[in-house]
């Protein structure tokens, strides 16, 4: 009998050790942050097929489901630092008419030092909310790309080769994202 009760005890100490981790676990920043996207593209795909259905067409609603599914995931990646959560999070609040909020998430990110949230900060907060001064908006752009930003440099680079002080939105306007 005490056999039993020891290979019982010995059992369940093992089934907990097996368990801990799973029920333990924090989830890294790029964790949270694949979640995050994963969930957002799941909303987003599941509601436009329930808009199909009913003869429906709402980008914005499915934008908006999308992004109810995924926002805590993105908060988390953002408390555990991951470098494009501002970026994404912020940007996907700001196309959902959550405006303010999504400037002011990517205002953190730039503040922390993120060039992602710095770029998006430049283009939203100058030409989408008029939040900022074109000034403004270049200088988050040169502070982005010092630290890499290849669409910062492309945008200030069109600038440069112009001859002469484009303004924001010209240069904009020829920067083509795809290349």
């Amino acid at each position: 009998m005490k056999n039993i009760a020891v290979a019982g005890g010995i059992i369940i100490v093992g089934l907990i050790l097996i368990a801990l981790p799973n029920i333990l676990h924090d989830p890294s920043a790029e964790e949270c942050f694949q979640k995050a996207n994963q969930l957002f593209s799941e909303g987003v795909r599941k509601s436009a097929e329930k808009s199909f259905r009913n003869g429906e067409d709402n980008p914005q609603k499915n934008l908006q489901d999308g992004l109810r599914r995924s926002e805590k995931w993105f908060r988390k990646a953002i408390d555990k630092g991951h470098p494009n959560a501002h970026e994404t999070l912020g940007n996907y609040l700001h196309v959902v008419g959550r405006r303010e909020e999504g400037l002011n998430v990517l205002l953190d990110g730039a503040n922390k030092g993120y060039h992602t949230a710095m770029f998006g900060y430049a283009i939203i907060g100058f030409r989408d909310n008029g939040e900022i001064t074109e000034g403004e908006a270049y200088e988050w752009l040169h502070r982005a790309e010092q630290l890499g930003n290849i669409d910062a440099f492309d945008i200030l680079e069109i600038r440069r080769k112009s001859g002469r002080r484009l303004p924001f939105l010209v240069a904009l306007e020829m920067w083509d994202p795809r290349n």
